[in-house]
């Protein structure tokens, strides 16, 4: 799943991912026992240090060639993402933020332009 996060000063969230350098909507996974909604506030509380509320979902997007991932190891994935449009409701954009920083270099609110050059699926490509 990834969130279109809009900050207090309607700027969306981006971070800069660690395994390939490019800006890109925060993401995660839903964890066993999970909603995919309890998913989302929980991967946005963690990886950006905002609290949000889901508006709604903005698209499932599972083009191959956009979806797939090779690992190191030799596992390939091909994934389905979830992208929903949350709202701020509390806490700041903080930098550093990730699992022990082993997921995201960094993590910023754009400055409005487009994201043509972000990574992700199209939901990512917006205009802020």
């Amino acid at each position: 799943m990834c969130a279109v996060v809009v900050d207090e000063s309607g700027r969306v969230v981006l971070q800069q991912r660690r395994d390939n350098g490019r800006w890109a909507l925060p993401s995660g996974a839903v964890e066993h026992g999970e909603t995919i909604v309890q998913a989302v506030v929980r991967e946005i509380e963690e990886e950006t240090g905002c609290s949000v509320e889901i508006v709604r979902i903005t698209g499932v997007y599972s083009d191959p060639e956009q979806t797939t991932i090779s690992y190191p190891n030799g596992d390939v994935v091909h994934y389905v993402s979830v992208c929903f449009e949350c709202r701020f409701v509390g806490g700041h954009v903080s930098l550093d933020r990730g699992i022990g920083g082993r997921e995201m270099v960094r993590t910023r609110p754009s400055a409005g332009r487009c994201l043509g050059s972000a990574s992700g699926p199209p939901a990512a490509r917006i205009r802020a």
